[in-house]
């Protein structure tokens, strides 16, 4: 707000009187700082409208919902699991830790890591630490790959 108050000449603490509802601008005030925001009146003051980000099931286009399928995988302590999709997945490791087991490599997944598996790609998680280890999973199908579950 620094940056409006030196454009239209006025200090800091007369813009927060404004704010604050202790002091009413002159329309010649207005219309400057419409000026320095590149602005007109309607848009000052307009509603701004949220894009639509969340969806019912029935919007969702069948595609995304045929194709891509969301979980959440736990694994726990010590334990393993043997998996092979014929998908991409791709993993993130919201908490805990796991020992990825991918083609023979073993790799240490923490907390933030991210991991993407082909769909040719034989692999495994084990339990590493003391905590249950929790990975969001995206699985995306492919026409091209035979795959198990």
């Amino acid at each position: 707000m620094d940056d409006v108050a030196k454009a239209c000449e006025v200090t800091h603490s007369y813009i927060a009187l404004i704010e604050d509802g202790t002091v009413s601008p002159t329309l010649e005030f207005f219309e400057r700082v419409l000026s320095v925001l590149s602005t007109t009146p309607a848009e000052f003051y307009a509603e701004p409208i949220a894009e639509q980000v969340v969806f019912d099931s029935a919007f969702v286009p069948k595609e995304l919902t045929v194709n891509v399928i969301p979980s959440i995988v736990e694994v726990q302590p010590h334990t393993e699991t043997d998996t092979y999709s014929g998908n991409e997945v791709y993993f993130y490791v919201l908490s805990g830790r796991v020992k990825l087991i991918c083609d023979g490599n073993t790799y240490l997944a923490v907390s933030g890591s991210s991991i993407y598996i082909k769909p040719y790609m034989m692999y495994k998680f084990v339990g590493f630490g003391g905590a249950t280890a929790k990975l969001l999973s995206v699985t995306v199908h492919s026409r091209n790959y035979m795959y198990k579950e």
